[in-house]
């Protein structure tokens, strides 16, 4: 996908999601420039992006909720 792993399952596996937490990695400067516009377009995509800020999870994900802290509601800390 272009994207970091969201986390390793038991057999440390990558689980592949598009989530916020790679945003992180964009304000530490940590990602390479070549990945960060990939990166940045992915945090903004239509299903990432509302108008109050980046949700946590993507809305086509099966976990997602709109009214779920950590599986959709908006976080200030990950869109500032």
């Amino acid at each position: 996908m272009g994207f970091h792993a969201y986390c390793l399952d038991g057999n440390k596996r990558k689980i592949v999601t598009v989530d916020s937490n790679p945003g992180h990695l964009l304000w530490s400067g940590t990602v390479p420039k070549e990945k960060a516009g990939n990166l940045a377009e992915e945090l903004l995509r239509s299903d990432m992006w509302s108008v109050w800020g980046i949700r946590p999870l993507f809305g086509d994900h099966p976990s997602f909720n709109p009214h779920s802290y950590q599986h959709g509601s908006i976080w200030s800390h990950d869109t500032a």
